[in-house]
């Protein structure tokens, strides 16, 4: 099929919680042979095609096709923070967290630039007591650490200001295979051969934006559906 065949293989990974690699989805000229290596495949052992492998799918696609994410590069061991700097990462974690089906979603770490500050403004409100420094100088640095504590705190912020401060992966959240379990669906197979043709001429008709007629098992991807 080749690169321009990565989403409509995705889909099909999705739709029937398989896998197909890359040499295999070069080895398939038309919608039949597609049509074929899914039967063989449904057809393995169970714990082949497990509900983390269906989550992995679907989180890949999320990642792919609403955020932008190079789909060679979504692995299990990849960080989260790789797929975007920090200046943008509030703003792909919010999205992230809006395509995920998951209610409670965690929120970023403060970057350590931040937790410097705070320090450095604890020490300051410290010696200025300590050291009978002005009683003005010293309320001062007390009602700012204390309005830093509860910035760092509070989930009311604006994202401008949310996203400078912060950045930080979530400890128990910072690479696809932790996020893999706030995917996790029920979802029943079911798939016979006349299910699994009709499933994947859907596709096929859907990605290629073919006209009605065009469709044909025996069709060639490349010269007759225009798969380049």
């Amino acid at each position: 099929m080749g690169l321009d065949g990565v989403e409509l293989v995705m889909e099909v990974e999705e739709a029937f919680a398989i896998q197909i690699s890359d040499a295999e989805a070069g080895s398939i000229r038309t919608p039949g042979q597609l049509i074929g290596l899914i039967l063989e495949r449904i057809a393995e052992p169970s714990q082949l095609r497990c509900r983390s492998l269906v989550a992995f799918n679907r989180l890949r696609s999320v990642l792919v096709h609403q955020l932008g994410v190079d789909r060679r590069s979504v692995r299990l061991e990849a960080e989260i923070q790789s797929f975007v700097p920090a200046r943008s990462r509030g703003q792909f974690w919010r999205r992230l967290g809006a395509a995920l089906p998951h209610d409670a979603w965690p929120r970023l770490r403060p970057s350590p630039w931040s937790g410097w500050v705070m320090g450095l403004l604890w020490l300051s409100t410290l010696i200025s007591v300590f050291c009978g420094f002005p009683w003005q100088l010293s309320l001062v640095l007390v009602l700012t650490s204390t309005g830093g504590v509860l910035v760092m705190n509070s989930r009311a912020l604006s994202p401008p200001i949310s996203d400078r401060i912060f950045t930080e992966m979530p400890e128990h959240f910072s690479t696809v295979h932790q996020l893999i379990p706030l995917m996790l669906v029920d979802k029943a197979t079911g798939w016979n051969r006349e299910s699994v043709r009709e499933k994947v001429r859907e596709i096929v008709v859907a990605q290629l934006t073919l006209k009605p007629g065009e469709y044909h098992e025996n069709a060639d991807f490349g010269r007759d559906l225009g798969l380049s």
